[in-house]
């Protein structure tokens, strides 16, 4: 319906970001995967990771993350910290 209506619910801009990065989930058992950058704004970023275990998808939100995104050029892996506020199954 949003998309039949053309309504814009996002405050900010995303930009298109193809790119392999690492991300850290921080805790007690710290845990590391790899995910595939799809997009960034300014209000945060959009990742793919692939999880064949559905009850895995419940435990992700509100984890506090750290995502180290390699640079597009020569210099050094640029490290985001966050907390993850959305989880969508495809």
């Amino acid at each position: 319906m949003i998309r039949l209506k053309q309504i814009e619910r996002r405050k900010h801009e995303r930009y298109k970001l193809n790119r392999k990065v690492n991300v850290q989930i921080s805790g007690k058992n710290p845990t590391h995967f790899k995910a595939n950058l799809k997009d960034i704004s300014q209000g945060g970023l959009c990742f793919i990771i692939r999880i064949t275990n559905r009850k895995n998808v419940r435990q992700l939100l509100s984890k506090r993350t750290t995502i180290g995104v390699p640079p597009a050029s020569g210099s050094t892996n640029k490290f985001l910290k966050g907390t993850i506020i959305g989880v969508q199954l495809l």
